[in-house]
């Protein structure tokens, strides 16, 4: 609601490793500037704990000048790619 012009241009779930991802591309107008930027979310549910029933929730959002995804999306796709859940000490 607060950015009108956000648009999905992209949802999917991927796999990297032993993660289970929802990605969502957007594109929106940045609201103090006014320059078209996109976006890549990455949600993560972090595996359940034995012990409980509610599990963490991450996300990871990714900002660049519309133009430029191209040449920074790789990049931004490598990073969720290493995004990794490590074992409770």
């Amino acid at each position: 609601r607060s950015q009108p012009s956000a648009k999905v241009t992209m949802e999917r779930l991927a796999r990297f490793g032993s993660n289970v991802v929802y990605l969502r591309g957007a594109e929106m107008d940045a609201a103090q500037s006014g320059r078209a930027v996109a976006q890549l979310h990455a949600l993560f549910f972090a595996p359940a704990n034995d012990e409980g029933k509610t599990v963490d929730f991450f996300q990871l959002v990714a900002t660049t000048p519309r133009e430029l995804m191209d040449r920074y999306g790789p990049a931004i796709v490598e990073l969720i790619g290493s995004f990794r859940f490590m074992p409770a000490a």
